[in-house]
């Protein structure tokens, strides 16, 4: 899991930075800050044992840091993400694949 966390935090800077770069004509400061702070946290919760003596607080409050972070990255980059067509179809695509199963009866602990 602490892997997954330094994964995802990371992938999502680096996404964050290379969606920066390909329209240098609008400003992304605030997307690519929130996403620096959401892997920050992310780092830091995987290293950081929630356990230890002493050092609980760094955790927590890099789990809040990512959240937070993560949050307010996905609010700042939404309308430059929404802007781009591809990502409206991916989008709509990934919302018909649940859609289907549900429209079609289907259920998850359903074994024949």
């Amino acid at each position: 899991m602490n892997t997954a966390f330094v994964v995802q935090g990371t992938l999502f800077f680096v996404a964050s930075v290379l969606l920066a770069r390909t329209e240098r004509s609008r400003p992304y400061g605030l997307f690519v800050g929130f996403a620096a702070a959401n892997a920050a946290g992310n780092v830091v919760v995987a290293t950081v044992p929630s356990g230890s003596a002493g050092v609980a607080w760094v955790h927590v409050s890099a789990a809040v840091l990512a959240i937070v972070g993560g949050n307010a990255a996905i609010l700042a980059g939404s309308p430059f993400v929404n802007a781009h067509r591809a990502y409206r179809a991916a989008s709509v695509g990934l919302l018909c694949w649940p859609v289907s199963f549900v429209l079609a009866g289907h259920r998850g602990d359903d074994h024949r």
